[in-house]
């Protein structure tokens, strides 16, 4: 992530045009891994967790307030990407903006919204 980080902002600082095709990049490669079909919230989640790293396996960085058939919502505990853009002279929002290109091409066509809420809850709610 300490690459990820400097990269992006290092290219943005050379040219702020940069961005647009970093985050189409970001949502392509988020389409690129999505699977055949994501059937339930609980098992998008499950995807997401599955590329989105959030810390060590013993980090508590999440809180699930919310687990029903058809909606997740967890809170941040703990930030575990701040450190590494704020090092590397970038800010936490572009990450997350990021992040969120990234799982909704995960989750393209899935019936199946992802939401953030000012970086600190995020939901999965069902369409279906």
């Amino acid at each position: 992530e300490r690459r990820f980080a400097f990269a992006v902002i290092e290219a943005v600082k050379i040219h702020p045009g940069f961005l647009e095709p970093i985050k189409k990049y970001c949502y392509d490669c988020g389409k690129s891994f999505k699977p055949a079909k994501v059937a339930t919230v609980q098992s998008a989640y499950d995807l997401i967790n599955t590329f989105v790293l959030d810390g060590m396996p013993e980090d508590e960085t999440r809180k699930l307030t919310v687990v029903e058939p058809n909606k997740i919502i967890w809170e941040k505990v703990k930030d575990t990407h701040k450190e590494f853009w704020e090092k590397a002279g970038g800010d936490i929002e572009l990450y997350y903006e990021l992040q969120t290109l990234f799982i909704q091409g995960l989750l393209e066509g899935s019936g199946i919204v992802y939401t953030n809420k000012e970086n600190a809850v995020f939901s999965l709610d069902s369409q279906a």
